[in-house]
């Protein structure tokens, strides 16, 4: 039954696990954090954080229209989205290993390092030559470049000090451990034992102390449960809904992803429980739901080919942000346009900055996140050899 829903739901091959609406779907989450971080780059009316603002608290059209803008292009939410979805395909990935727990382990570690570090590290090198060529040519549009201290730090991961976007690898990374542990409670004691997990994990969202008080995991870790219990449950679940009952999920999915931090205060806990509802109602329905017209959306082309380079789209958009389209628009645009049209400024930057993200990504996606996965997959041998031993 798993297999004929896949095929129904985009899956690439019967039986293979991988899904290119899935694939599809972390496409536009890139696309939505790229929008998103176009807008919040000007203030309006003199806010500065407008994302922050609930609908409650907003005062005049400017922000009301532009709050609505953020809601839709929801950067907080796409990235909630990621961790989902991560979670879903890494439970997928680790349920079809059959090998001994110590070479999944030492396997698992390797591939998730490869396929995310060296993509983040020469994006990092590159990110802070641009931001340093900038600002050596036209300091006016950059005024501080990062120090070689700050792209250390960045590289290390101890903070997103050239890239703030890479936050969110700081936590994939340390999701690892987490989604092991999952995978072998659930490999030990079943479904009910990755309940149990997930719902300790959603647990330390409240309280922070059942995993030593740090945030990027306390506040995130939760999503990937969500998406490990959606590979295991949402199977059998979805091929009971009708198609009317599947819609309705989904629309409560989105509205549940895009409207949590509207309604809810930004930095609430609550809005990030809202968002993995959310999330994993929509990455379940996307994989296994029937087809229907905003899911069947994402067999086209060009949302497959924005899926296939996400990660390096998601990289690179920063780069082209806060390096070129940004600086240009708001140094070479008249304070008083700035200041009456904060919205048209800011779409123009997300206009001028996106293209050449994309091109870019296409060529990292090329020449150094399949190089990069290829040379892993050789490591990985060879370190599964020396456990051997």
């Amino acid at each position: 039954m798993q297999d004929e829903v896949a095929r129904k739901s985009g899956a690439g091959a019967a039986g293979s696990g991988f899904f290119t609406r899935i694939e599809s779907l972390r496409g536009v989450a890139a696309f939505m954090v790229a929008v998103f971080h176009s807008i919040h780059l000007l203030p309006v009316d003199g806010v500065e954080r407008l994302y922050a603002r609930t609908a409650f608290e907003l005062e005049g059209i400017h922000t009301a229209v532009a709050r609505l803008w953020m809601a839709v292009f929801n950067g907080g939410a796409a990235v909630s989205l990621f961790f989902v979805i991560s979670g879903f395909v890494l439970r997928l990935a680790l349920e079809r290993d059959t090998r001994a727990a110590s070479d999944v382990v030492t396997s698992f570690a390797a591939r998730r390092f490869f396929r995310i570090y060296p993509a983040l590290a020469a994006n990092l090198v590159a990110m802070f030559v641009a931001l340093w060529a900038t600002h050596l040519l036209w300091p006016a549009a950059v005024h501080e470049a990062p120090t070689p201290g700050d792209l250390l730090e960045n590289l290390v991961l101890l903070a997103p000090s050239t890239n703030g976007a890479t936050w969110s690898l700081q936590v994939e990374f340390l999701a690892v451990p987490f989604v092991l542990a999952g995978h072998f409670i659930a490999k030990r004691f079943g479904a009910r034992g990755l309940l149990v997990f997930v719902a300790f994990l959603l647990a330390a969202v409240f309280e922070r102390w059942l995993l030593f008080r740090v945030g990027l995991i306390a506040n995130h870790m939760f999503m990937f449960g969500f998406g490990m219990l959606v590979a295991d449950f949402a199977p059998r679940l979805a091929a009971k809904l009708t198609r009317r009952s599947a819609g309705g999920l989904l629309a409560l999915g989105v509205a549940l992803l895009l409207g949590a931090r509207l309604v809810v205060r930004y930095s609430s806990k609550w809005s990030l429980l809202l968002e993995g509802v959310g999330g994993a109602l929509v990455v379940a329905l996307v994989a296994f739901g029937p087809t229907l017209r905003p899911i069947a959306w994402l067999d086209s082309q060009r949302v497959r080919a924005l899926g296939r380079i996400s990660y390096s789209f998601y990289l690179w958009h920063p780069v082209f942000l806060m390096a070129f389209a940004g600086p240009a628009v708001i140094a070479l645009t008249p304070p008083a346009v700035l200041a009456a049209w904060p919205l048209a400024c800011a779409l123009l930057i997300a206009v001028l900055s996106i293209p050449p993200t994309w091109f870019a990504a296409k060529l990292s996606y090329a020449w150094v996140e399949q190089g990069a996965i290829g040379f892993g997959r050789r490591q990985e041998k060879r370190l599964l050899a020396a456990v051997a031993r």
